[in-house]
């Protein structure tokens, strides 16, 4: 509940932006996302790993569907997070010597009006890349990010257009003073594609391992690029040894959109709304498909569920938005009796 009440001024900056914007879709689109999240239902019962364990399950969220709303995007994202840590599981069962890899490819930054073609780009380079005869995967989900990258101003003086990554390396060599540190909103995005793929073991030791260079030449020629692609490419180590693929699985599963960018720009979150109507932010290939359905995926991004969801049990707990407040109240604690 608190990471849905912390989204909810960005959404209501949102709902603010579409319903200055005179159109009568974004205005219907504002409306909606004013309605959003303001009931919560939850379920307050044991842990099924942990009996002596208290627990809130969600129940219900009355959750408006807009593609851009943050708190809905945050519930797809853990809808897709909890389906993966429930997936990974059985793919390790049904593929006991594969492994996962994780894979980011990228291109050059262009105008936000432009996004479409820019998708293309991506989605056409994806395509000639796993149809490659040496393609390394056998199967693969991937997600698809835009952010948006800032002009950035110290002490008055312009330093370069950065994306997040670039923007925390320069303050981590520079220790700037925040107070005299500037982030100015620019009509562009960088869009790329975050990919969870499954090897074999054979991958990292035979004739099919592709180094990083490797990588970098096969996605350039793939997506048909005139200049050399960042790409980030490494082994993602099972739970047992760190935890890296829960932050693997936290990454294939983020928002398409970083909230805070939604709400620099109104010209630009206008248009990437344009721009991104039937664009499908997850995908799924090879034996991935074995294990979710891409079907599923859409409905994911279509109404908010996966399909299958179950009822929980225990004790009712709800929830109001207190528009004034900008916070929750509960409303209603149930019997800890439990159905």
């Amino acid at each position: 509940m608190e990471e849905i009440e912390n989204l909810k001024p960005q959404a209501e900056r949102l709902a603010e932006i579409y319903a200055l914007s005179g159109r009568d879709d974004l205005v219907r689109y504002a409306e909606r996302i004013l309605g959003c999240s303001t009931r919560l239902t939850y379920r307050h019962a044991p842990e099924r790993d942990k009996p002596c364990s208290m627990a809130l399950n969600v129940d219900e969220i009355n959750w408006c569907r807009v593609r851009l709303c943050p708190p809905c995007s945050l519930a797809k994202s853990g809808k897709l997070r909890a389906k993966l840590f429930k997936v990974v599981p059985r793919i390790r069962e049904a593929l006991p010597t594969h492994q996962f890899v994780f894979l980011t490819l990228t291109c050059r930054n262009d105008l936000v009006a432009n996004s479409r073609q820019t998708i293309g780009i991506l989605n056409d380079g994806w395509r000639r890349l796993s149809r490659l005869k040496n393609f390394p995967a056998v199967g693969a989900l991937r997600s698809i990010e835009v952010t948006m990258p800032y002009d950035v101003y110290y002490q008055g003086r312009f330093i370069d257009r950065m994306g997040d990554k670039s923007f925390k390396v320069w303050c981590r060599q520079n220790n700037p003073n925040w107070n005299q540190l500037e982030k100015r909103p620019t009509d562009e995005c960088n869009w790329h594609l975050h990919c969870l793929l499954i090897v074999p073991q054979c991958y990292f030791s035979g004739y099919r391992y592709w180094n990083h260079d490797i990588w970098v030449d096969n996605w350039q020629q793939s997506a048909r690029l005139s200049y050399q692609p960042v790409v980030e490419v490494h082994k993602v180590t099972p739970r047992s040894k760190g935890q890296t693929l829960d932050e693997a699985i936290l990454e294939i599963s983020k928002y398409t959109t970083k909230p805070d960018d939604l709400i620099q720009s109104p010209e630009w979150t206008i248009e990437l709304t344009d721009q991104i109507k039937g664009i499908k932010s997850y995908s799924v290939s090879g034996v991935f498909r074995d294990f979710i359905r891409q079907n599923e995926l859409d409905r994911l991004e279509a109404t908010g569920n996966l399909g299958d969801e179950q009822k929980q049990d225990g004790a009712i707990v709800r929830f109001t938005w207190n528009y004034q407040t900008k916070s929750y109240n509960l409303v209603q604690l149930g019997s800890l009796h439990y159905d």
